[in-house]
Protein backbone atom coordinates (compact mmCIF):
# COMPACT_ATOMS: atom_id res chain seq x y z
CA UNK A 1 0.00 0.00 0.00
CA UNK A 2 1.04 3.30 -0.86
CA UNK A 3 1.65 5.99 1.85
CA UNK A 4 1.10 9.51 1.28
CA UNK A 5 4.41 11.44 2.74
CA UNK A 6 3.68 14.25 5.69
CA UNK A 7 4.75 16.65 3.29
CA UNK A 8 2.20 15.67 0.32
CA UNK A 9 -0.56 15.03 2.78
CA UNK A 10 -0.15 18.49 4.69
CA UNK A 11 -0.29 20.39 1.10
CA UNK A 12 -3.11 18.53 0.36
CA UNK A 13 -5.00 19.44 2.91
CA UNK A 14 -4.87 22.96 2.54
CA UNK A 15 -5.59 22.97 -0.71
CA UNK A 16 -8.70 21.02 0.11
CA UNK A 17 -9.59 24.08 2.85
CA UNK A 18 -9.05 26.55 0.66
CA UNK A 19 -11.80 25.21 -1.76
CA UNK A 20 -14.23 24.27 0.65
CA UNK A 21 -17.39 26.52 1.53
CA UNK A 22 -19.76 26.68 4.68
CA UNK A 23 -23.35 27.76 4.06
CA UNK A 24 -26.40 29.21 6.71
CA UNK A 25 -23.53 30.70 8.67
CA UNK A 26 -23.97 34.15 10.02
CA UNK A 27 -23.49 36.82 7.46
CA UNK A 28 -22.88 40.18 7.38
CA UNK A 29 -26.07 42.45 5.97
CA UNK A 30 -25.63 45.03 3.90
CA UNK A 31 -27.05 48.40 4.23
CA UNK A 32 -31.26 48.60 5.19
CA UNK A 33 -33.45 49.47 2.63
CA UNK A 34 -34.61 52.78 2.61
CA UNK A 35 -38.51 53.22 3.28
CA UNK A 36 -40.58 55.33 1.10
CA UNK A 37 -43.77 57.19 2.22
CA UNK A 38 -46.60 54.87 3.51
CA UNK A 39 -48.99 54.14 1.37
CA UNK A 40 -52.14 54.63 3.75
CA UNK A 41 -52.70 56.03 6.96
CA UNK A 42 -55.71 55.10 9.05
CA UNK A 43 -56.94 56.82 12.20
CA UNK A 44 -59.45 59.00 13.39
CA UNK A 45 -60.68 62.81 13.53
CA UNK A 46 -63.36 64.88 15.21
CA UNK A 47 -64.32 68.23 14.12
CA UNK A 48 -66.74 69.97 16.85
CA UNK A 49 -69.02 73.53 16.00
CA UNK A 50 -71.00 75.38 18.39
CA UNK A 51 -72.63 78.43 18.50
CA UNK A 52 -74.35 81.09 20.60
CA UNK A 53 -77.04 83.31 19.83
CA UNK A 54 -78.89 85.47 22.21
CA UNK A 55 -81.39 83.14 22.53
CA UNK A 56 -80.29 79.85 22.75
CA UNK A 57 -77.32 77.63 21.13
CA UNK A 58 -76.33 74.73 19.28
CA UNK A 59 -73.47 72.30 18.63
CA UNK A 60 -72.36 70.07 15.98
CA UNK A 61 -70.08 66.89 16.30
CA UNK A 62 -68.46 65.44 13.67
CA UNK A 63 -66.56 61.97 15.33
CA UNK A 64 -64.72 60.47 11.40
CA UNK A 65 -62.95 57.30 10.95
CA UNK A 66 -60.71 58.08 7.98
CA UNK A 67 -58.35 56.09 5.64
CA UNK A 68 -56.01 57.99 3.57
CA UNK A 69 -54.76 56.43 0.60
CA UNK A 70 -51.51 57.16 -2.18
CA UNK A 71 -52.94 58.95 -4.75
CA UNK A 72 -51.35 57.58 -8.26
CA UNK A 73 -50.51 60.21 -10.61
CA UNK A 74 -52.54 62.98 -9.03
CA UNK A 75 -53.73 65.83 -11.22
CA UNK A 76 -52.60 68.60 -10.25
CA UNK A 77 -49.54 67.08 -8.95
CA UNK A 78 -48.02 68.06 -5.80
CA UNK A 79 -44.76 69.70 -5.41
CA UNK A 80 -41.89 67.78 -6.09
CA UNK A 81 -41.23 65.05 -3.79
CA UNK A 82 -44.53 65.39 -1.66
CA UNK A 83 -46.63 62.39 -1.40
CA UNK A 84 -50.57 62.79 -1.70
CA UNK A 85 -53.39 60.95 0.18
CA UNK A 86 -56.84 61.18 -0.44
CA UNK A 87 -58.96 59.89 1.66
CA UNK A 88 -62.49 57.69 2.45
CA UNK A 89 -64.21 56.10 5.17
CA UNK A 90 -67.41 57.44 7.51
CA UNK A 91 -68.27 60.44 9.30
CA UNK A 92 -70.92 60.21 12.33
CA UNK A 93 -72.61 63.30 12.59
CA UNK A 94 -74.93 64.33 15.73
CA UNK A 95 -76.64 67.87 15.81
CA UNK A 96 -78.30 69.33 18.69
CA UNK A 97 -79.56 72.70 19.29
CA UNK A 98 -81.73 74.28 22.21
CA UNK A 99 -83.39 77.85 21.05
CA UNK A 100 -86.23 79.89 22.56
CA UNK A 101 -88.46 80.62 20.23
CA UNK A 102 -91.39 81.54 22.37
CA UNK A 103 -91.19 78.04 24.06
CA UNK A 104 -88.45 75.89 24.41
CA UNK A 105 -87.35 74.65 20.64
CA UNK A 106 -84.70 71.44 20.60
CA UNK A 107 -82.78 69.16 17.89
CA UNK A 108 -80.92 65.97 18.82
CA UNK A 109 -80.09 63.60 15.70
CA UNK A 110 -77.58 61.38 14.66
CA UNK A 111 -76.96 60.15 10.90
CA UNK A 112 -73.57 58.47 9.06
CA UNK A 113 -71.96 59.69 6.05
CA UNK A 114 -69.23 58.29 3.56
CA UNK A 115 -66.19 60.98 4.16
CA UNK A 116 -65.30 61.23 0.02
CA UNK A 117 -68.41 62.89 -1.81
CA UNK A 118 -68.99 62.35 -5.54
CA UNK A 119 -71.80 64.69 -5.91
CA UNK A 120 -69.90 67.93 -7.28
CA UNK A 121 -70.22 69.13 -3.51
CA UNK A 122 -66.89 68.76 -2.92
CA UNK A 123 -63.94 69.71 -5.10
CA UNK A 124 -60.65 67.50 -4.77
CA UNK A 125 -58.57 70.32 -3.36
CA UNK A 126 -61.08 70.09 -0.41
CA UNK A 127 -60.61 66.15 0.58
CA UNK A 128 -56.33 66.12 0.26
CA UNK A 129 -53.11 65.22 2.51
CA UNK A 130 -49.89 65.89 1.48
CA UNK A 131 -46.59 64.73 3.01
CA UNK A 132 -43.20 66.16 2.56
CA UNK A 133 -39.96 64.61 2.27
CA UNK A 134 -39.46 66.75 5.33
CA UNK A 135 -42.08 65.04 7.43
CA UNK A 136 -43.85 68.08 7.43
CA UNK A 137 -47.55 67.73 6.32
CA UNK A 138 -51.06 69.71 5.43
CA UNK A 139 -54.50 68.95 4.76
CA UNK A 140 -58.08 69.76 4.55
CA UNK A 141 -60.69 67.20 5.42
CA UNK A 142 -64.26 68.97 4.25
CA UNK A 143 -67.37 67.56 3.82
CA UNK A 144 -71.10 68.75 3.52
CA UNK A 145 -74.00 66.61 3.53
CA UNK A 146 -78.09 67.16 4.38
CA UNK A 147 -79.49 66.31 7.26
CA UNK A 148 -83.10 65.53 7.86
CA UNK A 149 -84.52 66.28 11.53
CA UNK A 150 -87.30 66.94 13.26
CA UNK A 151 -86.97 70.49 15.84
CA UNK A 152 -89.51 69.61 18.84
CA UNK A 153 -91.25 72.59 20.47
CA UNK A 154 -93.63 72.49 23.03
CA UNK A 155 -96.96 72.04 21.62
CA UNK A 156 -95.95 70.81 17.87
CA UNK A 157 -92.76 69.48 15.68
CA UNK A 158 -91.37 70.67 12.32
CA UNK A 159 -89.39 68.14 9.99
CA UNK A 160 -86.36 70.53 8.27
CA UNK A 161 -83.35 69.45 6.20
CA UNK A 162 -80.47 71.08 6.54
CA UNK A 163 -76.77 71.29 5.25
CA UNK A 164 -74.93 70.21 7.94
CA UNK A 165 -70.70 70.56 7.12
CA UNK A 166 -67.30 70.33 8.24
CA UNK A 167 -64.23 71.78 7.36
CA UNK A 168 -60.88 70.13 9.54
CA UNK A 169 -57.49 71.81 8.41
CA UNK A 170 -54.32 69.28 9.24
CA UNK A 171 -50.84 70.40 9.19
CA UNK A 172 -47.77 69.36 11.41
CA UNK A 173 -45.24 67.09 11.59
CA UNK A 174 -44.63 63.37 11.07
CA UNK A 175 -43.98 61.77 14.53
CA UNK A 176 -42.53 58.59 13.53
CA UNK A 177 -45.18 56.31 11.81
CA UNK A 178 -47.89 58.81 13.37
CA UNK A 179 -50.24 62.29 12.64
CA UNK A 180 -51.63 63.47 15.33
CA UNK A 181 -52.55 66.80 16.48
CA UNK A 182 -55.04 69.64 16.93
CA UNK A 183 -56.34 72.76 14.38
CA UNK A 184 -56.54 75.85 16.25
CA UNK A 185 -60.12 76.69 17.32
CA UNK A 186 -61.14 79.02 14.39
CA UNK A 187 -64.16 81.97 15.93
CA UNK A 188 -66.53 83.33 13.96
CA UNK A 189 -68.67 86.54 15.82
CA UNK A 190 -71.23 88.88 14.80
CA UNK A 191 -74.33 91.14 16.45
CA UNK A 192 -76.21 87.85 16.20
CA UNK A 193 -73.66 84.55 17.30
CA UNK A 194 -70.46 83.16 17.95
CA UNK A 195 -69.14 80.15 16.17
CA UNK A 196 -66.18 78.21 17.67
CA UNK A 197 -64.99 75.23 15.36
CA UNK A 198 -62.22 73.00 16.58
CA UNK A 199 -60.95 69.65 15.42
CA UNK A 200 -57.89 66.93 16.33
CA UNK A 201 -56.73 63.86 14.40
CA UNK A 202 -54.73 60.95 14.88
CA UNK A 203 -53.50 58.70 12.12
CA UNK A 204 -51.33 55.66 11.94
CA UNK A 205 -49.00 54.59 8.87
CA UNK A 206 -49.70 51.33 8.24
Amino acid sequence: MNRLSPSLLGILLAAWGAGCTTTGGPTTPGDPPVAGPPTRWTGTATFTREVEYENGGAKDLFELEVTWVKAENPNPAPPAGTTRYVPSGRAHVRIQSNVDLGGTCTVDREADFPIAVTDGSVSPDQQILDLGPDGLYEGRLYGAWLLDYVQFCRDRAFAKRSQVWMDLNIRGARDGSRMHGDMPPSINSNSALTSTSTGSWNFTAN
